[in-house]
């Protein structure tokens, strides 16, 4: 994840050069991230604030970036502070979830994008192993494959009552 911060003085002229500092809270218990461990703690922090970079000084003038690897942050709501102790003092806020090791964003893309193949695609029930598979749009990938029951649990491909992911 890439956090960015532009900073301006009060003419709106960039601010380059400057300290800008970053922390991360886990909403759910207000433990801070130690950048130094990539643990999140309640207290005992070697480093519980990251220094953001100006890239480009030039041409994006002002504009501060600090990339954090969330891939380990657990499932959840989590805030951004971000910290200008210079002239003028300049602070901000953010929040972002995480689903599954990723912005909860790119999650819900991943989502999408899987269930537009999964209607997309075809759809074949095998009458020997009496499976249900469904194939990604380009007709060959297997997306899931699912074993059909009847209503009484027993497997069938003749009269299918409800389907369960195959392991």
């Amino acid at each position: 994840m890439l956090i960015k911060f532009p900073l301006f003085n009060q003419s709106g002229v960039a601010i380059t050069g400057a300290a800008v500092t970053v922390k991360i809270m886990r909403d759910a218990d207000d433990f801070l991230w130690d950048f130094d461990d990539s643990t999140f703690k309640v207290s005992g922090w070697v480093d519980e604030t990251g220094d953001m970079t100006e890239p480009d000084s030039t041409n994006m003038a002002g504009l501060y970036e600090l990339a954090v690897v969330i891939t380990a942050f657990d499932d959840g709501t989590y805030t951004i502070l971000v910290n200008y102790a210079g002239t003028p003092a300049q602070a901000g806020t953010d929040e972002f979830q995480v689903e599954d090791g990723e912005l909860a964003h790119d999650a819900l893309i991943t989502d999408i994008k899987f269930l537009r193949q999964y209607e997309e695609g075809r759809w074949k029930i095998d009458t020997t192993t009496n499976q249900l598979t469904i194939y990604a749009a380009d007709g060959t990938t297997a997306l899931i494959t699912y074993n059909l029951k009847d209503a009484d649990g027993v497997a069938t491909s003749d009269t299918p009552y409800e389907r369960v992911e195959a392991s």
